[in-house]
């Protein structure tokens, strides 16, 4: 439990487990910790300003958000949306061709 009243990584969802997970919920878990990877990365990327991280970037976000959701991470569900909003915002501002 968090100081805010939230249960983080266990889930309401039958097969998760929500004292211990259960091996679904244990390859799950492994899966948002190698997403998390590649988001390290990809924010890195983006820092940059290179193409691929806006990729990647965009290409993470609904498994983020997932399972986000599936384990009850606020601070996921959050800014995963955030992240590609601002994301989708940027590269619209930088397509457009520059006033003279």
């Amino acid at each position: 439990m968090t100081p805010f009243g939230w249960r983080l990584m266990g889930s309401t969802v039958p097969g998760m487990g929500e004292d211990q997970l259960t091996p679904t919920g244990t390859a799950l878990a492994w899966v948002l910790i190698g997403v998390s990877a590649v988001d390290v990365a990809t924010s890195r990327w983006l820092w940059q300003d290179r193409r691929r991280g806006r990729v990647i970037g965009l290409a993470t976000t609904p498994v983020t958000f997932g399972l986000g959701l599936l384990f009850q991470v606020p601070f996921l569900i959050v800014v995963a949306p955030l992240r590609a909003g601002l994301v989708i915002a940027d590269s619209r501002r930088s397509s457009r061709p520059e006033a003279q």
